[in-house]
């Protein structure tokens, strides 16, 4: 072990920097490269903003560089748990399948900017495992530090967006459809922060979750105003989950008070907090949406207009998207003569007339069109089974269509890690990952003793594994840096006994 005060506080600034590089585009940095104009004129021409994201971007190849520094200098590269050289050895091969990519389908529809910007989310791995390669050889640096860190960070992410989400829920201007906060608009200037996208509904459903098995679990103090607060918090996000009815949110959050329920050990008095929680959520749910409701009957809705040429652009959108992954709005535009909506049609999303025999169906309600994206990408798998197309390939792959249109169109990542691995690394990665998961079953053991768990931490950690092992069969996770991957190794960690 290493004690040094300045390698905690390193290593503490390093994770603080790659939270905040969560988001951001390597095309903020490597544009200042092919530009016409000098390097540095293009930095000092740049707004604050631009600088900012010009530093987020850059900061995880600094971390790398920083972060494999230390592990040479000091020889800490040995004697690490087994999964961490396995998410290593994943983003090891994505890199080679990276460089591999050129010449394939991928490289027809990606020009070089977009090409080198692929590593960056390798990088961005690679600092985050080193980082936490690092934290456990520290003498003083427990390792619940970083996992506080993340608590920070996910509860300011969770605040800021859902605020700036509601926000345009009750805004006329945006929510010129009156339809539900699911299918806002996903083109409005308000989802952007920073000249980026802010997390979609369910990413943020995501973070919600996370943060209420926190609140859940976390202990503090025992007396009742920390209890009322950690109570009414538990309350509102709960009712943002039902609120953005992310569907695969809402079945997470059961799941999550099933582990609440046998963490009581008096199950009447468990099931009845639980009941009393799911209803007070619901009605805050529905207490939110009726009131905006209410403003458009009675403040807004006769006054209210759209221009004919921005509904024509919003239809146009919808009928170039044949699957129903976006989820637009301009068919739902108000009419002082239409008949009063029915309740779905007010407070539930979308949901397209599809047989409730056919098959279809359940891909729709469950999965989103989840299916035709993972069937699309099969003939794919079969040309390049050994190497695959490389890191983010996903993208290019299965929108080829949406690629070729001028159109701003929303690029469908393949949800589903399992498939990712083999289109960005092919078998061996898929092997890897599978491995992973194997090196890692002792952790889900723990399900079957939750209640009898004596940390917290513990606890916690289990749940959002267990959580981010479901999400795989739903979206790419962990496969790539982001929020998952933090909390991973967070929760990784964690359920350590040492």
């Amino acid at each position: 072990m290493i004690r040094s005060n300045l390698l905690n506080f390193i290593v503490t600034l390093l994770f603080i920097g790659m939270w905040l590089s969560i988001g951001s585009d390597p095309e903020d940095f490597l544009f200042i490269f092919f530009n016409e104009k000098s390097v540095f004129k293009n930095i000092f021409e740049m707004s604050w903003g631009d600088f900012i994201n010009l530093s987020r971007s850059l900061f995880p190849s600094i971390c790398l560089i920083v972060c494999l520094f230390i592990i040479i200098n000091f020889k800490i590269h040995r004697k690490h748990y087994n999964y961490i050289y396995i998410l290593l050895s994943i983003q090891f091969i994505q890199l080679i399948t990276t460089i591999l990519s050129n010449g394939t389908i991928v490289s027809e529809f990606e020009i070089l900017i977009d090409h080198i910007g692929r590593y960056h989310w390798i990088i961005s791995s690679l600092s985050t495992i080193l980082i936490f390669m690092i934290a456990s050889k520290l003498e003083n640096f427990g390792k619940e530090k970083l996992f506080y860190i993340s608590i920070v960070f996910l509860s300011f992410i969770v605040i800021f967006f859902s605020y700036k989400i509601i926000k345009d829920f009750f805004n006329f201007e945006i929510n010129f459809s009156n339809v539900p906060v699911y299918n806002l608009n996903v083109w409005r200037d308000s989802a952007f922060f920073f000249n980026h996208e802010i997390p979609r509904i369910t990413g943020l459903s995501r973070s919600i979750l996370f943060l209420l098995i926190i609140l859940i679990f976390i202990q503090y103090k025992s007396d009742k105003y920390f209890k009322i607060t950690k109570n009414l918090l538990i309350i509102f996000l709960g009712s943002l989950i039902f609120l953005f009815q992310s569907k695969f949110a809402v079945i997470l959050l059961m799941i999550l008070y099933t582990f609440y329920f046998f963490n009581y050990k008096n199950k009447f008095e468990g099931f009845s907090k639980i009941i009393i929680l799911i209803v007070l959520q619901i009605t805050l749910f529905l207490l939110i949406s009726n009131y905006k409701f209410y403003l458009i009957d009675h403040n807004y809705k006769n006054n209210y207009k759209i221009t004919e040429n921005f509904i024509n652009k919003e239809k146009f959108i919808l009928q170039l998207d044949n699957d129903s992954f976006i989820r637009e709005s301009a068919n739902n535009v108000p009419d002082k003569n239409e008949k009063k909506r029915n309740f779905a049609e007010k407070h539930l999303r979308k949901i397209n007339n599809i047989d409730f025999l056919n098959l279809d169906f359940l891909d729709h309600i469950l999965l989103s069109g989840r299916v035709g994206l993972w069937l699309d990408s099969i003939d794919f798998i079969k040309e390049r089974p050994i190497l695959g197309y490389g890191s983010m390939s996903d993208r290019i792959i299965v929108n080829q269509k949406r690629l070729v249109s001028e159109s701003k169109l929303i690029l469908n990542p393949i949800s589903n890690a399992f498939l990712y691995s083999l289109l960005s690394g092919g078998i061996f990665c898929l092997i890897l990952l599978i491995l992973f998961f194997i090196t890692i079953r002792k952790k889900y053991l723990n399900i079957f003793n939750f209640s009898s768990l004596n940390k917290y931490q513990h606890k916690i950690g289990i749940l959002i594994l267990l959580v981010i092992s479901m999400r795989v069969l739903v979206e790419n996770s962990f496969m790539l840096f982001g929020i998952d991957f933090i909390l991973l190794l967070n929760s990784l960690y964690l359920t350590e006994k040492k």
